[in-house]
């Protein structure tokens, strides 16, 4: 794949790739004000306490995949390809996707969780291509190869290694923010589902 293979990016898909945390922030907030408004509980039946579970379990999932992705990547100073980057480009994608899928198993609910996955459709597809544009651009030698041979998400690959995992990367990537949000969310979650 060359730089000239890749479409330029629209008006819009810059839009979405500028705005796509505000998006989901606002889509969040327009999903939770829907469950609100809905009377939404979180059930205790076991059909719904196994679902939760699941849930949980995709976003402990996409967690340790965003995790150890960003304990790899060195942005801007070299193309990551080896540890999830061997099995996908877009680790951190995949492993954002499970969460959002994960959280939306969790809560059950069918208008919330198209909304959720609306946002996240509308604005990851620009997201990668314009990541894909850059890294052809950075990269014009290593990435060709790289893109040719690994799939976009990897989704039915296994990783080639574990690669060089560092917790300064994992740091400067700043991915405890993605533990803390996911955190906040869950606790909240199981609160309402408690407490409300």
């Amino acid at each position: 794949m060359t730089s000239a293979s890749l479409r330029p990016l629209s008006a819009l898909d810059v839009f979405l790739v500028r705005r796509r945390v505000a998006i989901m922030l606002v889509t969040i907030l327009v999903a939770s004000g829907w469950l609100l408004v809905h009377r939404y509980h979180p059930s205790s039946t076991p059909r719904s306490v196994l679902l939760q579970n699941i849930g949980i379990g995709l976003i402990l999932g996409g967690l340790i995949l965003r995790s150890w992705a960003a304990a790899i990547l060195r942005k801007g100073e070299a193309l990551a390809s080896q540890g999830p980057y061997s099995a996908g480009r877009h680790p951190l994608y995949l492993g954002s996707t499970l969460m959002v899928v994960g959280f939306c198993v969790f809560i059950g609910d069918w208008w919330a969780s198209a909304m959720l996955l609306a946002a996240w459709g509308v604005t990851y597809p620009a997201t990668i291509a314009n990541e894909e544009a850059h890294l052809a651009v950075r990269y014009p030698r290593e990435w060709p190869a790289y893109a040719a041979c690994t799939p976009r998400l990897g989704v039915f690959r296994l990783p080639t290694s574990l690669g060089p995992v560092s917790l300064r990367n994992w740091l400067k990537n700043r991915e405890y923010k993605a533990v803390l949000s996911c955190v906040v969310g869950v606790v909240a979650l199981e609160v309402w589902r408690i407490h409300g």
